[in-house]
């Protein structure tokens, strides 16, 4: 039975992407272990759970790029576990682990993947200078992974690559499929107040505070709002939640309740800021949540997400930082139960024939196959 490593520079509290990963590989017999930085949660250093194991590294640090600060750190620490544990395979997500997973499997002569969430360089509005010198040692060391991961086929051209060439496999984050009953039950049923959704990263450039003003001013509406992320945003949130009744603050909450709320709910938001270079060619979890639930989701233009919602007639576009543009796409899905239908469908129907988990399970498992198989061949 091989062993696999998944790293992840955050608390794995959930991380949707990397657990599902982990479920896929737990569940084709390999033994999965699962190690994060708890840089900003109340999560325990060990957690057991179904198939697998989550270690963590207890040191809180920001949220923001003064993180790059802590990196050596969680570097060092990183490196040693590696190098403590048997292990055949690790899979790094991002550039914050992948450095001292790069020198572990030199070391120990070991397979490493590269899963690339978020391009480092691209994360954040960053001076020329320092942008540049980020991309070069980020575009260098792609080429000492033994295959590289990417969760849409845009970011092909961040890490400079004109088509899908070998060693690249394309994995979207989609979530796994309900059962059907769970989805009949969630399209039928009715509530009082037109009900909005928000699982994710609480951030600024996420635009959270548009749609808790339009809420505040609209008792109909009910907006529940769950995640962790950027401190003074949090607690803006939860100010919300005690000044107005129609407005939750949940906390961070495991998976499976994103999903629960998500199919419970009228309509999804996905707003980015395009002015940073990661969110245009972003294809965030939750626009594919809203897919596999059959939801209509709100976006905004001058990202690849938008291509993707106008391609499959699955939602609104709407231009970011526009209060009146996101009022009335909200006001248009509450009044219109039609439409609201009619695009929760077309996006269900693209997700069965492109977005599903399934297909996304085959290629990875297609992918470790063909990586242990070539390792033992060598």
């Amino acid at each position: 039975m091989k062993k696999v490593v998944l790293i992840h520079g955050n608390p794995i509290n959930p991380d949707s992407r990397l657990e599902k990963e982990a479920a896929t590989l737990c569940k084709n017999g390999y033994q999965v272990s699962l190690l994060g930085w708890n840089r900003w949660d109340m999560v325990p250093a060990f957690e057991q759970k179904a198939g697998y194991t989550i270690s963590r590294f207890q040191l809180h640090a920001p949220t923001d790029v003064a993180v790059i600060f802590f990196w050596p750190i969680w570097w060092i620490y990183e490196f040693i576990w590696l190098m403590r544990h048997q292990w055949d395979i690790v899979h790094a997500a991002d550039f914050d682990s992948y450095l001292p997973a790069v020198l572990a499997a030199k070391l120990k002569n070991k397979i490493v993947i590269y899963d690339i969430f978020d391009f480092l360089p691209d994360s954040a509005k960053l001076p020329s200078l320092i942008h540049n010198i980020f991309t070069k040692i980020d575009l260098y060391l792609l080429k000492f992974s033994n295959s590289i991961i990417i969760v849409d086929k845009y970011r092909l051209k961040q890490i400079q690559r004109e088509n899908n060439p070998e060693g690249i496999t394309i994995i979207y984050n989609t979530p796994e499929d309900v059962n059907i009953n769970q989805r009949s039950h969630s399209t039928s049923r009715h509530h009082d107040k037109f009900k909005i959704f928000y699982g994710g990263t609480i951030i600024p450039e996420r635009d959270i505070l548009s749609v808790l003003r339009i809420v505040s001013e609209n008792k109909d509406m009910e907006l529940i709002v769950a995640g962790w992320g950027n401190t003074k945003l949090v607690e803006t949130v939860k100010l919300y939640d005690k000044q107005y009744e129609n407005i939750s603050y949940i906390g961070g909450v495991p998976y499976e309740e994103i999903i629960s709320h998500s199919l419970e709910t009228d309509i999804l938001f996905a707003l980015y800021d395009p002015n940073i270079p990661n969110n245009k060619y972003s294809s965030p979890n939750k626009l594919f949540e809203a897919m596999m639930c059959g939801k209509p989701i709100i976006v905004n233009d001058d990202v690849t997400m938008a291509d993707i919602v106008r391609e499959e007639k699955c939602g609104i576009v709407v231009k970011y930082g526009d209060y009146e543009s996101i009022k009335n796409a909200i006001l248009l899905l509450k009044l219109n139960e039609n439409l609201r239908k009619e695009l929760g469908d077309n996006g269900r129907a693209a997700y069965e024939k492109t977005y599903n988990w399934n297909i996304m399970e085959d290629r990875l498992l297609s992918l470790y196959e063909s990586l242990v198989k070539t390792k033992e061949e060598t």
